[in-house]
């Protein structure tokens, strides 16, 4: 049955519940200026892979050609992962370590219902691969 090959594509695949690195920003503002704290790191169990068009397009326009991926987290709490912020407030976002790169977190959605996030992220670029 396809539903039953799938579903066994899915489990084997070892993109599918990996533990990853998250590098939390610690910044704030301090007088109206946003100042980088000391980043926190922590071991997070995700599911991610490539970002797809509808991803895709949450992110900003001129930012869309670059690689980009969608990743699961398991959590109730809104703020656990925390985007780039740009405009009058801007300020760095979270970063994922997956595969010895790079991805900052561009994009959240919390789906409060199933408890999980939604985070859409792009490679930092000029990284050593």
């Amino acid at each position: 049955m396809i539903i039953g090959n799938a579903t066994s594509r899915l489990t084997t695949n070892q993109r599918f519940g990996d533990t990853v690195t998250l590098i939390k920003n610690t910044g704030s503002y301090v007088n109206g200026a946003y100042v980088d704290g000391t980043p926190q790191t922590i071991s997070v169990r995700v599911h991610h892979q490539p970002s797809n068009a509808d991803d895709r397009s949450n992110l900003p326009e001129g930012e869309r050609l670059r690689e980009a991926i969608t990743v699961w987290i398991k959590s109730s709490d809104r703020e656990f992962v925390r985007p780039v912020r740009q405009g009058v407030k801007n300020s760095k976002g979270d970063i994922f370590q997956i595969g010895g790169i790079n991805y900052e977190v561009y994009s959240v959605d919390n789906f409060s219902l199933d408890q999980h996030i939604k985070a859409i992220c792009m490679r930092i670029e000029n990284q050593s691969d």
